[in-house]
């Protein structure tokens, strides 16, 4: 077969001979076998493993791939080297004459992967965009152990903390929310978030221990925290019904849900722990694959694999297509309702026209 361009499983952009990309391998989901269609974006195929990273050899697979701690528990799950399974899975899922199965440990897994490319500058970008605990999260006991804060041995719902002789109280309310009661304030002040109670403090005119690390902190890292800690501890963490937690943050198969991260399945209500992965592979490649995950969700994008491409590209398409796009997204900013504030975001989005100059450039 001669070279050919593949297209990105997200972004549909074209992936050339040479482009820095990322491979993902992927195994047909629950759905595929049933009737009436899927529930989620994301239903059809669902991920196998983390993905790895190498550039593009232009006839449908990556070399050069870089050899990771994913790379290693890949390898070490299937007792075959990754060049050979990139060549087998890929042979299989394109349906080439002389497929071989040379893996000697879960073959019958093996037998079922396929893979999706993505760019790996699309990947990253995707992998980087963090939920920031301190902001977004609910107020949970990790973060009241943060503030100084402790469990009154008398009342369940309250906890108390003591800061140069002043004593702060907090009611538990809704799932999520306390109250904050303190002399110099008037009444109480319900707290969501973090930086709710860290906005109380401020009123007061005290200070807390929280560190910049803290209020930076990505929701997926601290889990892996707790899930890692949890493990380590042998201790039952399971709290409200089906959602594992620790601390009352929610570990990490409540991130991996429909994924084969560890060769096994982590559905809705899996009380099974990644305990190989989490021990072998690096966190950081856990938790960009796990913000990646919740961009394709929210992107109503899907996992689809590979298996085609061509060797045309029209760049002037693409960039026509992004007006088009821009044009829809202002207006609906337009006329969102929602309580956050659109303002900055229409107005750089309008003013931004520089696809517009490329296009009038390459015209010239």
């Amino acid at each position: 077969m001669g070279s050919f361009n593949k297209i990105g499983f997200i972004s549909s952009l074209p992936i050339e001979d040479g482009d820095q990309t990322t491979l993902l391998f992927m195994l047909p989901g629950l759905y595929q076998k049933k009737p009436g269609g899927v529930t989620y974006s994301t239903d059809l195929y669902e991920p196998a493993f983390l993905p790895i990273f190498g550039t593009y050899d232009d006839y449908g697979r990556i070399e050069n791939v870089k050899y990771t701690t994913v790379v290693e528990f890949i390898e070490q799950f299937f007792g075959l080297n990754i060049e050979t399974i990139i060549e087998e899975v890929d042979d299989a899922s394109v349906g080439r004459y002389d497929t071989k199965c040379s893996a000697t440990k879960n073959v019958e897994l093996y037998k079922k992967l396929t893979f999706g490319l993505e760019l790996t500058h699309v990947y990253n970008h995707m992998a980087s965009k963090k939920r920031i605990a301190f902001v977004e999260d609910n107020i949970s006991e990790y973060w009241l152990e943060k503030f100084g804060f402790s469990k009154s041995k008398n009342e369940e719902n309250k906890w108390i903390s003591e800061v140069d002789d002043n004593l702060f109280y907090l009611h538990k309310g809704g799932y999520g929310s306390f109250g904050f009661n303190h002399e110099s304030l008037s009444g109480s002040s319900e707290c969501y978030h973090p930086i709710d109670l860290q906005v109380c403090f401020n009123w007061l005119n005290y200070t807390t221990s929280i560190t910049d690390e803290d209020r930076t902190a990505c929701s997926i890292d601290i889990s892996i925290e707790m899930t890692k800690m949890a493990i380590e501890k042998n201790e039952p963490y399971l709290e409200f019904g089906t959602y594992p937690r620790y601390k009352d943050y929610p570990n990490i198969t409540s991130f991996i849900q429909r994924c084969h991260l560890d060769g096994t399945l982590h559905d809705f209500a899996s009380y099974k722990q990644p305990k190989s992965l989490l021990k072998s592979v690096d966190e950081k490649e856990i938790a960009d694959f796990v913000r990646f995950f919740r961009c394709v969700s929210n992107l109503n994008a899907n996992f689809k694999p590979s298996n085609y491409g061509n060797q045309d590209q029209d760049i002037l398409l693409y960039i026509d297509m992004i007006r088009c796009y821009r044009e829809h997204l202002s207006n609906k900013l337009e006329q969102s309702n929602d309580d956050c504030n659109y303002d900055e975001h229409l107005s750089l989005l309008k003013s931004d026209d520089r696809d517009d100059k490329i296009i009038n450039l390459l015209h010239d």
